[in-house]
């Protein structure tokens, strides 16, 4: 098979131009092109002198604005589409076509671009982000966050005591005025004594069940259960002072110290006064 391609110019301008060789001969003559200038005269009094040879003289000066003042653009505002979406957007316009018009564009962009309905992802239970992203108060999500808030507080003690000494030096006034309202809230009271009572029990190692107070009086017809009590006949009351001798507590009928549990089978209504005196007796109130 003949090879047709031409032979390599070295030496030359097209050389280096055209056949892109880089041999020392074609940079030199490439390099002499260059500083040799155009070939060509500067065609003075034409836009191509100005442009192209970088002419200033005054003829070409006078070439290029003649060319500019013939190829001016026409300034005349062109008139407002309405009832398109460039009215509205581009032109600003806010008459009633072009509003009706942005509105049906922008209908059926949505409907274009509408994406399908996602199946509602399921609660992960048992994790930080089931309780605080999914919003789940669950038992297995609030032991989770429970953990986790246990968990930094543990990391970071330092930050966390300085976070909690800012807050309350901040709102300190917020804090004492929503301690009050909660200590004449008979609620609160209830449910602090509640708690309360769980904490001890726990503790103490003992098994603690969600217990309300409430129900214990009820079923028991708000009467003291502890033998030999010292107010028979007189029910036990919530209202007034909790050091009262006639104010409702809950007795364990085994005591905890002697491996009791906080269960429903050993809680009964009991007198404060009654309640502090059979101490961690079974028996009763001693004779």
């Amino acid at each position: 098979m003949v090879d047709d391609t031409p032979p390599i110019p070295h030496g030359t301008y097209s050389g280096y131009v055209r056949h892109k060789c880089r041999c020392e001969e074609c940079k030199e003559a490439a390099a002499a092109y260059r500083r040799s200038g155009p070939k060509s005269p500067i065609p003075h009094g034409k836009l191509s002198g100005y442009t192209y040879h970088k002419c200033r003289c005054e003829k070409c000066k006078a070439a290029s604005r003649e060319y500019l003042q013939r190829n001016k653009p026409s300034r005349e505002p062109k008139p407002l589409p309405h009832g398109t979406w460039s009215g509205y957007s581009y032109h600003k316009c806010r008459c009633d076509e072009c509003v009706k018009a942005m509105r049906a564009h922008a209908r059926k962009q949505y409907d274009t671009h509408r994406r399908r309905p996602r199946e509602p992802m399921p609660i992960p239970h048992g994790t930080t982000s089931g309780y605080r992203h999914h919003k789940c108060r669950c038992d297995e999500c609030k032991v989770a966050a429970r953990a986790d808030d246990r968990q930094r507080r543990e990391a970071n003690p330092e930050r966390y005591r300085d976070y909690r000494k800012r807050s309350y030096e901040v709102n300190r006034e917020k804090i004492a005025e929503y301690n009050r309202r909660r200590q004449d809230d008979p609620k609160h009271r209830r449910i602090k004594c509640d708690a309360q009572q769980r904490r001890e029990a726990r503790k103490r190692g003992a098994f603690v069940e969600d217990v309300p107070r409430l129900e214990i009086f009820e079923r028991d017809d708000w009467q003291c259960q502890i033998p030999g009590c010292l107010y028979p006949g007189i029910p036990v009351k919530l209202d007034g002072r909790r050091t009262d001798p006639l104010y409702a507590n809950v007795d364990h009928i085994i005591p905890l110290s002697k491996g009791g549990r906080h269960e429903r089978s050993n809680l009964a209504a009991a007198h404060f006064r009654c309640n502090v005196v059979k101490n961690d007796r079974i028996e009763g109130i001693a004779s």
